[in-house]
């Protein structure tokens, strides 16, 4: 799921000149777009501090000749329209991250093949190709593991009412149901949740939807107009399930106007058993490790394809560009920081990212109790993001309305007629 942000540092006209028109320094410049290795509280820390800054220096003197004009671009879905128009005018970037699957698939005639230029080394240790690649093309790099999606819970208010989550976790929906009910019934709200931005059910419908069937094969059916959600019952099912924690008064009243933001200081003031969330939680509540604890989310049956994990893997791109005038040497920077010291170097500073490489444990980059409870989930699988491959007019009706439908303004039929609308919208655009 993506956690939209925008960054902002404009360099863009400079990024254009030096890359297009040449520099009198009589350096090779590579314009970087970056959204991802420049992180939120990195903007509250001077720029040589920032992980990407020294990672950059790092290149740089391995390549005395070669400058990174790095420039910070909107980590969210107006990057690939930027990145398209840039490329369209031929003042696109050399080096450019972007939301992977359906939307990097959207610019893929812009991004460089990399088949030819990936080792064999490379394929076996990196995880998350099937996110980069389009048509048996691969496009990219996969960037980091974000973990998995768990239920944080408060020890202490469990404990309370006479529950046990570190040896009788719920397992599945109606053990999930039974612990809510008891944790009502002693005057606990049980699930803290926001439905202020839809994009809440990209990280827990796509879990329960995705391990009752072939995931992501039937995602990618779905975004390629081969199935709908009629025909994909496990979706609504899935949904249904979660609605009936709100039905049966198991959240948070305000679920359609508080933020998260709000949600996570609720919990910390122990106003709300469990709240659902990834790895951007770290942050807040590095400090409650003795007062928080970490459960996977309750499977849909007992019988699903995949248990004990949740939403997860990476969902960015870090690719070339087709207008690159120096392409092989820019893809020595994309190689340079998917490389293990690199990757360990980045995930020990960012504190929240677990690499992607088979080859670092993630001992070796945190001694963070939560995080090291999310890799050890993601041991389990992990389901990818079903927006990161349904294509955005349908994830953009899926936002709009799972909050109606969380919330009965909308039953079965009404949310499936407006998702399958806007999936045959999406492929007659296509065609």
């Amino acid at each position: 799921m993506k956690k939209s942000r925008i960054l902002l540092l404009s360099l863009s006209m400079i990024v254009a000149i030096l890359n297009f028109t040449g520099c009198s320094d009589g350096l090779t410049h590579l314009v970087f777009w970056d959204s991802y290795y420049i992180g939120v509280n990195d903007l509250n820390i001077s720029r040589e501090n920032w992980y990407i800054t020294q990672a950059i220096e790092r290149f740089e003197n391995e390549h005395p000749n070669v400058r990174i004009d790095y420039e910070i671009v909107a980590h969210s879905s107006e990057t690939i329209k930027k990145f398209e128009m840039a490329c369209e005018a031929k003042t696109g970037p050399d080096i450019v991250t972007l939301w992977s699957s359906s939307y990097a698939a959207q610019v893929k005639d812009y991004l460089l093949p990399l088949d030819s230029y990936i080792s064999e080394e490379e394929r076996n240790v990196i995880t998350g190709w099937d996110t980069v690649q389009f048509d048996g093309v691969t496009y990219g790099y996969p960037t980091n593991d974000s973990g998995v999606q768990v239920i944080y819970y408060n020890k202490s208010l469990i404990k309370s009412a006479g529950l046990d989550f570190e040896k009788a976790p719920p397992i599945v929906f109606d053990e999930f149901y039974q612990a809510c009910s008891t944790l009502k019934a002693n005057d606990v709200t049980p699930l803290l949740i926001s439905y202020k931005e839809g994009g809440t059910d990209a990280a827990i419908i796509s879990y329960w939807f995705g391990q009752m069937v072939d995931a992501p094969q039937t995602f990618y059916d779905m975004a390629n107009g081969i199935t709908n959600f009629h025909e994909q019952s496990a979706f609504i099912n899935a949904a249904r399930a979660f609605r009936e924690v709100y039905t049966r008064g198991y959240t948070n009243v305000d679920v359609l106007t508080a933020d998260e933001p709000t949600l996570t200081t609720r919990f910390l003031n122990n106003e709300g058993a469990m709240i659902i969330g990834n790895t951007w939680y770290i942050d807040v509540f590095t400090g409650y490790e003795d007062q928080i604890g970490i459960i996977p989310l309750p499977n849909m049956s007992s019988d699903a394809n995949i248990k004990g994990t949740g939403t997860g893997g990476p969902g960015l791109l870090l690719g070339v560009s087709q207008n690159s005038t120096q392409k092989e040497l820019a893809l020595e920077f994309v190689k340079f920081l998917m490389s293990r010291n690199e990757m360990i170097e980045f995930c020990s500073f960012s504190k929240k990212a677990l690499p992607n490489r088979t080859d670092i444990e993630a001992t070796m980059i945190t001694n963070n109790a939560f995080l090291l409870r999310h890799a050890e989930l993601k041991k389990n699988g992990y389901v990818v993001w079903l927006d990161n491959v349904l294509p955005p007019i349908v994830c953009d009706t899926w936002f709009q309305n799972a909050p109606l439908y969380f919330t009965n303004k909308l039953n079965d039929e009404e949310y499936l007629n407006r998702l399958d609308s806007a999936l045959n919208l999406s492929q007659s655009k296509i065609g």
